[in-house]
């Protein structure tokens, strides 16, 4: 495992970071997490990813179910692959495995905050998610700005640029959208 990052609740809200892709001009929405330190588990590289990037305190929440997310950029079609039977070698459960990377479901009672490298930070709904992951649809910052959506940047981002919702965002929408238990299950007890 390469990395670790978390689906970070804060009041009805998921925390996730954005800003521009260098390459293709779009503003990528991504997972708070990152690279896993020589001497930390996976556990600890999360809460250490989101004390760093949204500078809060987290609760890692144990998964009641894990996926396995196939890396496949060629298809942008998410398959849920149900590995809840697996054991798991990790302290706390995670709610998603791909091949370099793990997350969890963590909620803090903080207010998430800019902090270190990240320039943007967007609190997202259940309904934001779901909208940002459509097929065959996109918006642009605008688009997320004028329908309500919730975000605060170090400067501000053009107007006109597309949101890509990276694969981690489209992942939980998938689930939002086929399992909403299971998420509702972790957040609401």
């Amino acid at each position: 495992m390469k990395t670790a990052g978390l689906f970070l609740r804060y009041d009805r809200f998921f925390v996730f970071a954005f800003g521009p892709n260098r390459h293709s001009g779009k503003l990528g929405i991504a997972r708070i997490g990152g690279h896993i330190e020589q001497s930390e588990t996976v556990e600890q590289c999360a809460v250490r990813e989101a004390k760093e990037e949204t500078n809060v305190i987290v609760e890692l929440l144990p998964s009641s179910h894990t996926f396995y997310l196939e890396a496949n950029p060629k298809n942008s079609e998410i398959t849920l692959l149900d590995r809840t039977n697996d054991p798991s070698p990790y302290e706390i459960r995670p709610i998603l495995l791909s091949e370099h990377n793990l997350m969890f479901w963590a909620i803090t009672s903080e207010e998430p905050q800019l902090a270190g490298e990240t320039n943007g930070l967007m609190l997202l709904t259940e309904q934001d998610i779901i909208r940002l992951c459509e097929q065959n649809r996109s918006y642009t910052y605008n688009d997320f700005v004028v329908w309500g959506g919730h975000s605060f940047t170090r400067k501000p981002y053009p107007d006109h640029f597309q949101l890509e919702p990276l694969g981690q965002l489209r992942f939980l929408a998938k689930l939002l959208v086929d399992r909403p238990e299971l998420v509702r299950r972790n957040y609401c007890n």
